[in-house]
Order: C-alpha cells, then structure tokens, then sequence
C-alpha cells in the first residue's frame, strides 16, 4: 500500500475519482492526472479483446491510434475497445500492430473490429436491477435477487446488456435462462437462437433483516423461511464462487440491503474463494456515474 503521489498537487480530488471527476470531456491514461480527449491528435487507449469469448487481450506496446483515425462514435472518452480473432492476435500481439511477411504488409486494424459501448442500455439495466421487486407467498412477501450479463453484440459491433428473466427468482437466487457454456466460454441465446458472448454477470444480493416479522416500515416483509435462512454479508457468496468456477466469467454483486454496506459491489472471478472478496470494488453511484470506466474494468478481470 502506497500514498497516493499526487495527493498535494489536487488535496481536494479523493484517490477514487476517474478523470478529474469530469469524464465526459476529460480520461484518466495512467492512473494519475486527467487528460484532454476532444482533441484530433489525442492518442486514446486502445485494448484489444477475443472476438469470440469477450476474453481480455492486451494492449500493444508502440501501437498508437488518434481521435483522427477513429470514428469519433467508437472512441469514447478516449477509450477504444478492437475485437480480434485470438489467432491473428498471436501473430500481431509482439508487434507494434503491423508486420510485413513475404512482401504484404498487415495492419491489426484492418484485421479487428472497433466495438461500441452502449452506456446508456448497461446503466439503465443496472437501474433496473437494482429497482427492488417483491414476491407474495402464503407466508409473506419477498425482495428476489435480480440480474444481468454484459456481453458482446457481434452483429451490431456493439458492448451491451442483457437483462435475465425474474419469474423465477428468490430472494437467495437469481436464475440465468439462456446462459449456457461452449468450449469454456459463456454464451448467451436469445429466444431468437442468436448467440452473444458473456463478459461478465451482475446481480443483486438482497438481505433478510433480523426480526423482519416483527418490523414494519421496511419495503417488504419476508417469509418465515426467509427469516430463518443466512443473512447476506458484505461480500460474495458460495454460490457465486460455483458460479464464476463454471461459467469462467467475472461476477459482481451489488448489496441492497440496508446499512453501510447499501450500493456497495464486490465481485469474484474464477479460482478466487468467495471468502476473500469482503472489500467492495466500487459502488452502485460509481457504475451509474461512470458506466464506461466500469465496463474498461470489468473487460480486465475476464482474462
């Protein structure tokens, strides 16, 4: 642990702001002090990803691309994400992103595609699944857990959302329909057979509060299975951990209910124990506030 180097340079940023705060007009390329985006000449950073798995690439040292050469659409705040089929990156990701062979030259950025990131569709999904829903049971009523998976659009070249059917949720559970695994990976078909590459999964962890037949004034009253069940901690759960290990995607988990650990996410990838995920990663007003640095991270943990 380290202090942050530029804590007496901007004594009024806190160590957690992206950009200066200002991340509509400004991008954070090192971690320290913001920089400019709207100009033709500013590099952007550029992260390439599987085509076929959302799985992270890398970057390539040397390669550089402009606002100039990028269709300003695709460069959002600076931040470019190329798809790639995993074998060209083999050959191109010891490169600067052109190597000549037998005369031709090859250029990575004919050879990928630039994938827009649909921020607004992903923040208004996480509005939605984190709008409580309840259930009505002979015993009482239920919040159910609810959730959503980031993937890949490949018709559109676009990064999105995929809200998950809630029908049959419970408050302990949120079910995946659709969701199924190919060679490892994980894929999500619509009811029209179309396929999209999972990034990550999402969902909400709702709580059963302790006394919960005997308090009024709450959202929901619960079931007295529910009372007699867990309660929901800060962190990730066993069945996330089963979950991720199966899957080999990240998940987050945003906690809903109430005291100081409301809005905060935590998250797990594959091969992590879900008891060593205690400490949030963000929070429910930093994905809402910034749902592109969000995505940039999440594409990082799915390697």
């Amino acid at each position: 642990m380290s202090v942050d180097p530029l804590q007496f340079k901007y004594p009024h940023y806190t160590p957690y702001q992206y950009a200066g705060n200002k991340p509509v007009s400004y991008i954070d390329l090192d971690g320290l002090e913001e920089a400019k985006t709207d100009s033709p000449d500013q590099k952007v950073q550029t992260y390439f990803i599987n085509k076929d798995t959302g799985q992270y690439l890398g970057q390539l040292k040397g390669f550089e691309e402009s606002n100039s050469n990028v269709d300003n659409s695709n460069s959002q705040n600076g931040i470019v994400i190329r798809a790639i089929n995993p074998s060209y990156w083999e050959a191109y990701k010891n490169t600067n992103g052109v190597y000549t062979i037998g005369g031709l030259t090859f250029d990575i950025k004919n050879e990928s595609d630039v994938l827009k990131i649909d921020i607004e569709k992903i923040a208004s999904d996480y509005k939605t699944i984190t709008t409580p829903k309840k259930i009505t049971l002979s015993s009482g009523m239920e919040a159910i857990e609810q959730a959503q998976l980031l993937v890949i659009d490949p018709k559109r070249l676009l990064i999105t959302s995929k809200l998950m059917d809630i029908t049959n949720n419970r408050y302990n559970i949120a079910y995946h329909d659709g969701l199924m695994k190919r060679d490892g990976h994980a894929y999500f078909q619509d009811a029209d057979g179309n396929e999209f590459p999972v990034i990550a999964e999402s969902h909400t962890h709702e709580n059963v509060p302790l006394k919960a037949d005997q308090t009024t004034g709450i959202n929901f009253e619960f079931s007295q299975s529910a009372i007699k069940d867990f309660i929901n901690g800060p962190g990730m759960s066993e069945a996330d951990q089963v979950f991720v290990d199966k899957y080999h995607i990240p998940a987050f988990a945003i906690a809903m209910f109430s005291g100081e650990s409301k809005g905060n996410v935590y998250s797990i990838v594959s091969g992590q124990k879900f008891t060593d995920t205690k400490d949030h990663v963000t929070t429910l007003n930093e994905i809402l506030k910034n749902p592109l640095n969000f995505v940039t991270n999440v594409l990082f943990k799915n390697h």
